[in-house]
C-alpha cells in the first residue's frame, strides 16, 4: 500500500516516519494514549508512501500486550481510503453546486412569477371591465381598454419569448 517491496526496507523505521506533522500529532495525542488506556484505536490518518505521495488510511489498531497499560507493541490494519475520501469530497462539492443551482432556480421562478403577475392583473382587470361593464363605458374607453390589454399582452408575450430563448 505504501510502495515498499521488501520487508527489509521497513526494518528500523518508526511509525512516525510514515506520517505527516498532523499524523505525528494524532499518534502522540490520540492513538498511543488510547492504546495504553483501552488497548485499541480506530480512525483515519494520512500516511506517506515511499514515493513521498500521501494517502488517507482508515486504521484499526490494538496493543499486543495482555494489559493495555503495558503497551509497547501494537498491530494495525490499514485500508487505503484515499479514493473514497476524494469521492466524498466530490459528492459534497456537487451537493453544494446543486443546492446553489436550486436556490438560483427558485429566485428565477420568483422573478418570473412576479414579472408575469403584473401584466396578467392588467389584462384581467381591463378585460373584466369590458366583459362585465361594457355598457357603462363609451367607444373611446373601449378602445383605450383594448389598447392597454393589447400592450400588456405583447409585453407578457415578449417576456415569455425571451425566457424561452
Amino acid at each position: 500500500m505504501l510502495g515498499y517491496g521488501e520487508k527489509k526496507e521497513l526494518y528500523g523505521k518508526s511509525v512516525f516516519s510514515f506520517v505527516d506533522h498532523k499524523g505525528k500529532h494524532i499518534l502522540s495525542k490520540n492513538i498511543f494514549p488510547a492504546l495504553s488506556s483501552i488497548g485499541n484505536w480506530k480512525g483515519e490518518i494520512t500516511l506517506q508512501k515511499k514515493d513521498t505521495n500521501y494517502i488517507i488510511a482508515e486504521v484499526t489498531c490494538s496493543s499486543i500486550n495482555s494489559k493495555p497499560e503495558d503497551f509497547n507493541i501494537f498491530f494495525g490494519i490499514f485500508s487505503d481510503i484515499t479514493q473514497r475520501k476524494a469521492d466524498e469530497a466530490e459528492l459534497l462539492e456537487n451537493r453544494e453546486f446543486l443546492k446553489k443551482t436550486i436556490e438560483t432556480q427558485d429566485k428565477i421562478f420568483s422573478i418570473i412569477a412576479h414579472d408575469l403577475v403584473g401584466p396578467f392583473n392588467t389584462i384581467l382587470g381591463f378585460s373584466n371591465l369590458l366583459a362585465n361593464d361594457y355598457d357603462k363605458y363609451g367607444k373611446a374607453d373601449h378602445q383605450k381598454f383594448s389598447k392597454i390589454i393589447n400592450k400588456s399582452s405583447k409585453n407578457t408575450f415578449d417576456l415569455l419569448t425571451n425566457l424561452l430563448h
